[in-house]
């Protein structure tokens, strides 16, 4: 991937942390985009988990749509 593309996607918005990070990370050390989503998913998910304000709305409507939609449990915000 031309350096160029991958500095555009990192500042493209509404592509969410991981998937920036992992088109930086994939570029870089030529990792597989699908194994750093991977590879980062837990901590990204702990970052988000722990934002303030507003934010934390989103983010818990977002997982709660995404675990409804792999028919996961639900949990109480944190």
């Amino acid at each position: 991937m031309h350096p160029v593309w991958r500095e555009w996607r990192l500042l493209t918005p509404g592509l969410g942390i991981i998937h920036s990070m992992s088109h930086a990370f994939g570029g870089t050390f030529h990792i597989a985009h699908g194994r750093v989503n991977s590879l980062l998913l837990e901590a990204v998910m702990e970052y988000n988990a722990n934002l303030g304000g507003k934010a934390i709305d989103r983010v818990c409507e977002r997982y709660a749509r995404l675990a409804s939609l792999l028919h996961l449990p639900g949990t109480d915000r944190p």
